[in-house]
């Protein structure tokens, strides 16, 4: 289907809006369901300019791309970051950063439930089997009578709404909103990618090995 080169937009506006909502006095709950919204608008336009505009998945999320960039730029003053460190705006950063589910922390929490839901979904459904045959021939899909756009559209919102998530983590943890940051994530994302597709006996991509990946990246890096 190609590779979503949106992911740090979906990053970058789930983390505004999160901030934004949060600075005007909204609650933690709120800017949470607001910055997932902004990651799934981002994914439904991915999916509208790729199935109904028929546009190369490549150059529909790098024109995505910009105009997020766009975005950030006209809501910030030109990419001025977005501080809350007062003690007042403590209480929705804490509740994700500072708690814990029998004895895990709340980040880990939900980066293992997404884990589990992406594993469930690609390797143990129906869909799963779907978008693999869509990876690998799209026309043989389009042709046996599968919905194609349906499960391409749904890729790319489920890769903005699992980006918005992690926008969301990231500002918990700085208790702050900095443009653009998302964007170094993007090469990450693609390096993780293809270092578990590249130890996978099949060659093929999967959680596992994009977890393997992830993991090797960041032991690199620290």
């Amino acid at each position: 289907g190609g590779i979503d080169l949106s992911v740090g937009v979906s990053v970058d506006l789930s983390s505004m809006i999160f901030i934004m909502l949060i600075a005007a006095g909204y609650s933690g709950a709120f800017g949470v369901v607001g910055g997932i919204t902004a990651a799934i608008g981002v994914g439904l336009t991915n999916a509208f300019l790729i199935n109904k505009l028929r546009m190369n998945p490549f150059l529909a999320t790098l024109g995505v791309l910009f105009i997020g960039q766009s975005v950030q730029r006209l809501s910030t003053q030109g990419g001025v970051p977005i501080y809350l460190t007062r003690p007042d705006f403590a209480a929705p950063f804490d509740a994700i950063t500072r708690t814990s589910l029998l004895g895990i922390p709340t980040p880990m929490v939900v980066l293992i439930i997404c884990l589990v839901a992406v594993y469930l979904a690609l390797h143990r459904s129906v869909f799963g089997r779907y978008v693999s045959a869509l990876g690998v021939q799209a026309d043989v899909v389009r042709y046996s009578g599968i919905r194609a756009s349906f499960h391409m559209s749904m890729v790319f919102i489920s890769s903005a709404v699992l980006s918005g998530v992690s926008g969301i983590l990231l500002s918990s943890t700085v208790r702050s909103y900095v443009p653009f940051a998302g964007d170094a994530f993007l090469l990450d994302a693609i390096g993780a990618t293809f270092i578990g597709t590249a130890i996978s006996a099949e060659r093929r991509p999967s959680v596992i090995g994009t977890l393997i990946g992830v993991l090797l990246l960041a032991v690199m890096r620290n």
